[in-house]
């Protein structure tokens, strides 16, 4: 009964925060937005709504580790003011007893999280993208791409000319299509010579070509034409420019294997989308190894006048372990540390010392 009874406090406590934080991201994201469509028309308030609500859930996924901090903090201390806990502990209840509740729901509130709600959030990003483009259009920036974009491509060697090379610039590319946006295509000859520039609105990477859109193509010695399609011959991949500019954070765990299989089969490196991968499979016991540290602050009955020094260590602990994460994570995707031991190694880390504290603890 006890277990059951800390498993519902932690579940509402953690619902009260995950409630608060997506209501304050919710406003600060809404308020954005409306500035930028002040002087838009056609962009109701509903529209604005509607798009913060769908970028929401990728945001608040961010915040989960602190939303099962303070779930966990939240309820043992309320538990320990009222006594609740002193009379379990006094009747000869273990710290490992009453943290299995917390820890259980932790890695519940995970799964469902990476396994469901995951890539629910990754096609709410695909729809909160499309409405920005269509609402903001110059100004938008979709929130699943990867900025500023530049690329150099060969030019294959045609009957009159020795080839050439082309330097492409892009503002953003999109997450999931790998269309690139706002694109411009500097051409040059074998001698370095500019020939001509091409500005489309969006480009597309198809076998063996770019498939351009809206393109104007300016000649050295010409006047601009503009063309509502356009091929132009493609001598990279659609293989290489995936390893290269890929946002991952958009894949699911369920596409995450097939991708780089992909990448994998073409002989290109997956390191970042592998790391992804590792994250997410990790992220259940993330918010279990936060909701332990939570523990070693709240289950002691704090002196007067030390409580606000108890919160703010246990909140200076969590951004250093955060910090550490993506230190660490990066590291391995660099290749300065084998992959997996880099990406799980922070976690593993917080639980051990965790651990080894309450053990010590439980022994006193």
């Amino acid at each position: 009964m006890l277990q059951r009874y800390i498993a519902r406090r932690y579940i509402y406590w953690f619902a009260i925060l995950l409630l608060g934080l997506a209501i304050l991201i919710f406003t600060i994201d809404f308020i954005e937005l409306m500035r930028r469509n002040a002087d838009k028309d056609g962009v109701s308030t509903a529209v604005t709504a509607w798009m913060t609500l769908l970028k929401l859930p990728n945001m608040l996924e961010r915040l989960l580790p602190f939303a099962a901090l303070f779930a966990s903090l939240t309820t043992l201390s309320a538990m320990t003011r009222s006594s609740e806990l002193i009379s379990a502990r006094a009747a000869g209840v273990s710290i490992w007893k009453i943290l299995a509740p917390l820890i259980a729901a932790s890695l519940l509130i995970g799964v469902v999280q990476v396994a469901a709600i995951n890539p629910l959030a990754g096609l709410a990003l695909e729809h909160y993208d499309q409405l920005q483009e269509q609402y903001f259009e110059n100004n938008s920036q979709p929130s699943t791409d990867r900025s500023d974009i530049w690329l150099r491509q060969a030019e294959k060697k045609q009957a009159e000319d020795a080839g050439g090379y082309s330097v492409i610039h892009a503002r953003s590319m999109h997450g999931q299509s790998m269309a690139l946006r706002y694109v411009t295509f500097f051409r040059f000859n074998a001698q370095n010579q500019y020939q001509q520039r091409i500005d489309a609105r969006r480009a597309v990477l198809g076998d063996g070509q770019w498939q351009l859109q809206n393109a104007l193509v300016t000649l050295r010695d010409a006047a601009p034409v503009r063309h509502t399609a356009l091929m132009i011959p493609a001598s990279i991949t659609r293989a290489e420019l995936q390893n290269n500019f890929a946002a991952t954070a958009s894949l699911s765990l369920w596409e995450l294997p097939g991708y780089i299989n992909t990448l994998q089969a073409a002989g290109f490196s997956a390191k970042r989308q592998y790391a992804q991968l590792i994250s997410l499979v990790l992220l259940p016991f993330v918010l279990a190894a936060t909701t332990v540290l939570a523990a070693i602050f709240a289950l002691q009955l704090p002196r007067k006048g030390q409580k606000m020094r108890m919160l703010g260590f246990t909140i200076l602990t969590g951004f250093s372990y955060y910090i550490l994460n993506d230190f660490s994570r990066a590291l391995a995707v660099n290749g300065r540390l084998p992959l997996e031991l880099g990406v799980a190694a922070p976690t593993l880390i917080l639980a051990m010392l965790c651990l080894q504290v309450l053990i010590r603890r439980e022994e006193c």
